[in-house]
């Protein structure tokens, strides 16, 4: 019997995981820079497996085993690539589970704040474990945006921000709408975000890129009659592990046009490449002040300021030195106050 050796294979679809922690000049978001700018950065060093791991579940491995089709991560994220003369069924689902590969992500991330706590609780003579605020990135449940008046849409894997709900408590850092802005807060607030306890982080969110959110982590519905379940996260099965920070799951043919990949059970001409975007953590500064043995808060800005790896031009240091410092790429230290607002201490 001749082998059959398969040469030819197409691109599936793409995963970028974008960390703007990296990528941002400051106040200036990646994706508003030019295209040339944007790709000198990517290509500069930038590679998201220093910080996150993303591994296929068993069950997803074995079907893209069976199908041929290949997985593999790049320093942007992972792709899957399919041979050139098959037909993939319309049902396929990839399931890729994302861990934490460096501490130091926790502590320049947004919304890394709040726990993740894992329960156990027997019910009807089976354990069922659940693991809090666990976002499901998907294709199934994405949003667009048309950035720099571009005509293919970015696909996002996130859902998109939720509106302000003045009645809901919402964690430090969490991301709203308000009409066309977007909001960020700036403290744990019990019922909505006053204006004091959120600052602007873009007048129309349309020209900014659907960062991760509170609202990726779906509500749980467990079993009927059990009680105890956390609100929002996943359900842990035998495949998913203790340690999972996000679930990525991508299916072939959601109801949306732009985020099915295949057409006609092929790959698409233009396979979809999606996107996850971590926004990086604002905080207030604080400068040791060495005559007064204290921390002096910079009020020359009325709010936070976005960590970025290769620093910033600084605000003015508090009186009586008034000069412009430049912060670190990391700060001395963040602290987290009673309220949970967020200060960066600068030892100098």
């Amino acid at each position: 019997m001749a082998e059959i050796v398969r040469t030819g294979f197409k691109r599936l679809f793409e995963v970028r995981v974008l960390h703007h922690y990296y990528l941002d000049d400051g106040f200036q978001d990646f994706t508003a820079m030019n295209a040339a700018e944007q790709e000198r950065r990517l290509l500069s060093g930038y590679d998201v497996r220093q910080f996150l791991s993303f591994t296929p579940t068993a069950s997803t491995e074995n079907l893209l085993k069976g199908l041929d089709l290949k997985f593999r991560t790049t320093p942007t994220g992972f792709l899957v690539a399919a041979p050139d003369d098959i037909t993939i069924p319309a049902d396929l689902r990839v399931e890729v589970v994302t861990e934490i590969q460096h501490p130091d992500f926790l502590q320049y991330t947004a919304l890394t704040l709040p726990g993740r706590r894992i329960f156990e609780i027997q019910h009807e003579g089976e354990l069922y474990r659940f693991k809090e605020r666990v976002p499901v990135f998907s294709n199934s449940t994405g949003t667009t945006r048309h950035l720099g008046g571009s005509t293919d849409p970015q696909l996002y894997l996130s859902g998109e921000i939720p509106n302000l709900d003045g009645s809901a408590a919402y964690p430090a850092e969490a991301l709203v709408l308000d009409g066309a802005a977007l909001y960020q807060a700036m403290r744990d607030t019990p019922a909505g975000i006053p204006a004091g306890d959120r600052h602007l982080v873009d007048a129309n969110k349309d020209t900014r890129p659907v960062y991760a959110h509170q609202g990726d982590a779906p509500p749980i519905t467990p079993p009927a009659g059990l009680t105890g379940a956390p609100l929002r996260g996943i359900t842990l099965t035998a495949e998913l592990p203790d340690h999972i920070f996000a679930l990525i799951r991508i299916d072939a043919m959601p109801a949306a046009a732009d985020f099915q990949v295949l057409s006609g059970g092929m790959p698409k001409t233009k396979p979809p490449v999606f996107e996850i975007h971590f926004k990086n953590r604002s905080t207030f500064w604080r400068y040791f002040d060495q005559p007064s043995n204290q921390f002096q808060v910079d009020t020359s800005v009325a709010q936070p300021i976005p960590l970025t790896f290769f620093g910033q031009p600084g605000p003015f240091k508090p009186p009586p030195d008034t000069t412009i410092r430049r912060k670190k790429a990391t700060p001395a230290r963040v602290i987290i106050a009673a309220d949970r607002q967020l200060f960066s201490d600068i030892i100098e």
